[in-house]
């Protein structure tokens, strides 16, 4: 399977959908955002003309123009897709209902040339339920006007507006033909059940005057066994398609009612409320997990995939969701991370949300991800550090036990040097001992220590406390240069001054330097400057941060991450400086804002924000949208709108 990298997403927290420009579906997630995947091929065509007299036209083709957009402040798409020879467009709109396991195909097809147009409109669908391309069943119940595909414990009932001719048949992949290639002429036959490797053909017959617009629906009803398929199915076509439509706006423009509000330029304020919106669909309703993109690489053709739980990308995204008014998903996310907890008190490189680790590389010893656990031990004693005291008390009680654990693991990975002992770089690369890896270590445990003493559990408080000391006098004594931190120590205990933005680490998000302290306040402002001379990368008159030098995955991509990170940083600086230096602070503001206002510019079609921004001609983006990059966006756009508000500006209005 090739890799597909969607240019849109619409979901529901438990149905998660990637589309292509054409409104193609390329990935169906059911029964959560990471699996399974159940679609392989999901197309639309028309036949232009009479059967066997015409041809077909597959909206992915080239002779479409097309043009795509979500309803402003929804996650509901749609598509423009217009044809000059005849003369016809084709508006296709998609969601899933809030409530119902629903995904909402609405396509409107208008005449728009000068004489009549006959044809017939096609869905093409060949789903892989579980993943599984065999042992699939499917069969049409003519007493309900339905189709209904399963496998094993999850189905779907497809419904609507009623079809003209249904073709169920096998896969283009199977000797006898399938029923793809039955589209060919206009006309396809009425084979109403097949098993094993499947694929189904439905039309619906057009016949439009000049000017005229034909309307259909299909609806695509997810549960797990046929029964619950079909009790879905019956909701969506009890509610229609107006009233499910009228749904899924209401839901996500309530969505973004409860956020805290930003003050920015139209090109920075929508992709924060976009960030918003797409995180929210990365986060399952069931276990509280947040995937980090949803997967578009399932066979690891140029990566390891991504949809999957990354506990370090998980914390990013619901510390952003929290800070902009969604506090529930933090406490969600507290409870997955207590439940995926392994049994030495630390967390592994990667898992499904059910909690179950997922295949992963960095499992082995001096070659695991340690600021994972650093990560989620973060978040859990936030629970406490973040909130007023009796009320942060009884939070630290309620995790008390997974965090003791996590934070007492942490502190015995600490050498004797005060870094961490051998493990594996966040980007899945180097062995050795890193220093955003230390600093995670030592916010980890300093808030532990915080928590400790919520709970009069002193003893283990000091000697938290204690091991973040020795943490931070050790990295700034063994990593700091005197202008920049190196990037760490190898496994053979030598320096690694190999230029690295995870070194940013230090400043945001685990304030191991802090802004607001003249001597350390210094020290950022020398490595930030560090980082930007030596990983600063140019594109389309704007400017970027890369991960390292020589990187070779995808040709060595900008970050997304990266450049967002840069960014926060130098608001992080700009807030330490307080009032007392307002030029000063009027150009960290500036900076941090032509870095955001780069990243936005170049996020994936329709403000979906990616991990790493292409250099080459493909891919333009990767991993979009991307978990980690929407907590990073959304707290800047917060951490701006601060600092504009301490220097009284106001934002320029700029044109997305």
């Amino acid at each position: 399977m090739a890799v597909y990298l969607p240019t849109a997403v619409v979901g529901n927290s438990r149905v998660l959908v990637t589309l292509g420009r054409a409104a193609e579906i390329m990935a169906l997630f059911y029964p959560d955002v990471d699996y399974s995947q159940n679609v392989y091929e999901w197309l639309t065509a028309l036949y232009l003309g009479p059967p066997g007299r015409g041809r077909l036209v597959w909206t992915w083709e080239d002779d479409w123009a097309k043009s795509q957009r979500y309803v402003p402040d929804t996650n509901v798409l749609v598509t423009e897709l217009g044809l000059a020879n005849p003369g016809v467009s084709l508006r296709i709109t998609d969601f899933v209902h809030p409530e119902l396991d629903v995904l909402t195909r609405r396509l409107e097809a208008t005449n728009r040339g000068a004489r009549r147009l006959v044809g017939g409109l096609f869905q093409y669908l060949e789903l892989r339920i579980g993943e599984v391309p065999r042992k699939q069943s499917i069969r049409y119940l003519p007493g309900r006007r339905a189709l209904l595909q399963y496998y094993r414990d999850v189905a779907v009932a497809l419904g609507g507006s009623k079809w003209d001719q249904v073709r169920c048949g096998k896969s283009p992949r199977h000797p006898s033909g399938g029923a793809k290639a039955d589209l060919d002429d206009g006309w396809i036959g009425a084979q109403l059940e097949d098993i094993g490797d499947v694929a189904v053909a439905v039309r619906w017959a057009l016949d439009l005057a000049p000017g005229e617009v034909a309307g259909k629906t299909l609806l695509a009803a997810w549960g797990e066994g046929e029964r619950a398929a079909l009790e879905e199915l019956d909701g969506a076509e009890r509610l229609g398609y107006d009233k499910l439509r009228e749904d899924a706006v209401a839901d996500s423009r309530a969505w973004l009612e409860r956020c805290t509000p930003v003050k920015a330029a139209e090109d920075l304020e929508y992709p924060y409320r976009r960030a918003l919106l797409a995180a929210r669909l990365l986060t399952s309703k069931r276990t509280g997990a947040i995937v980090a993109a949803p997967e578009f690489d399932p066979t690891y053709q140029l990566s390891g995939g991504y949809g999957y739980v990354w506990p370090r990308d998980g914390c990013e995204a619901a510390q952003g969701l929290a800070a902009a008014g969604y506090p529930e998903v933090e406490a969600h996310w507290r409870g997955w991370l207590v439940k995926s907890q392994g049994d030495d008190g630390l967390w592994r490189q990667r898992y499904w949300t059910s909690t179950q680790v997922a295949p992963a590389w960095c499992l082995h010893d001096g070659f695991e991800q340690v600021d994972q656990g650093a990560a989620a031990v973060f978040v859990l004693a936030g629970a406490g550090f973040t909130l007023p005291a009796e009320e942060g008390q009884e939070r630290v009680r309620e995790v008390w036990e997974p965090l003791k654990r996590g934070a007492q693991a942490l502190a015995d990975f600490v050498g004797p040097d005060g870094l961490h002992r051998e493990a594996a770089d966040l980007w899945e690369t180097f062995r050795g001992s890193f220093t955003y890896t230390n600093a995670a270590i030592y916010a980890a445990l300093k808030r532990a220590s915080f928590c400790a003493r919520l709970v009069d559990e002193r003893g283990v408080a000091q000697d938290w406390l204690r091991v973040a000391q020795r943490v931070k006098q050790a990295v700034s004594k063994l990593l700091w240069t005197g202008d920049h931190f190196r990037r760490g120590r190898t496994a053979a205990g030598e320096n690694d001054d190999t230029p690295d933005s995870s070194t940013l680490g230090v400043v945001v998000p685990f304030g191991l330097l802090s802004p607001s302290a003249p001597a350390e306040r210094r020290q950022i402002e020398l490595h930030l400057a560090w980082v930007e001379r030596h990983l600063t990368r140019e594109l389309d008159g704007g400017r970027g941060i890369a991960r390292f030098p020589g990187e070779s995955y995808l040709g060595g991509a900008i970050g997304a991450v990266n450049t967002l990170w840069m960014a926060e940083a130098l608001l992080a600086l700009a807030e330490g400086l307080g009032p007392d230096d307002p030029r000063r602070t009027g150009e960290l503001v500036q900076r941090a804002e032509e870095y955001m206002r780069f990243v936005a510019a170049h996020s994936a079609p329709n403000g979906l924000l990616p991990e790493l921004i292409g250099v080459t001609e493909w891919p333009p983006y990767w991993a979009a949208p991307h978990a980690w990059a929407c907590g990073l966006y959304v707290r800047c756009a917060l951490a701006l709108d601060r600092a504009r508000q301490k220097l009284g500006r106001q934002p320029k209005r700029q044109q997305a």
